[in-house]
């Protein structure tokens, strides 16, 4: 019987993607006034960074003959055996902190 293996490397996360954007802009108003706008973007990309994986690649398969054998877990086998397991690799969580939705934070500021 042929168990798949699992390669180096399997388990590779994507890429990560942190942009942040701030943009400011000083008038002068008056001799002794000035006015100062800023612009700030958060998560410019808007790019979702995942932080975790399925890393279980094999479920007890049905006893035959005594002995248990070993399943790989793709999605195809997940979807026959009606296994409530995602599939190998599978993206599971993904980080909150740097990674929420694009924002943007607007700023005026009057100096004197």
């Amino acid at each position: 019987m042929y168990l798949p293996t699992v390669g180096r490397n399997t388990l590779r996360l994507p890429e990560t993607v942190h942009a942040d954007l701030r943009v400011s802009k000083g008038v002068k108003l008056t001799e002794r006034v000035r006015l100062r706008g800023t612009a700030e973007v958060f998560n410019l990309p808007n790019h979702v960074n995942y932080t975790s994986t399925t890393t279980r690649a094999y479920q007890p398969g049905t006893v035959v003959d005594g002995v248990t054998p070993l399943v790989f877990q793709d999605a195809a086998t997940v979807a026959a055996e009606g296994l409530n397991e995602q599939p190998f690799g599978m993206f599971t969580a993904a980080s909150t902190a740097n990674s929420r939705e694009r924002q943007v934070q607007l700023g005026v500021k009057v100096e004197f």
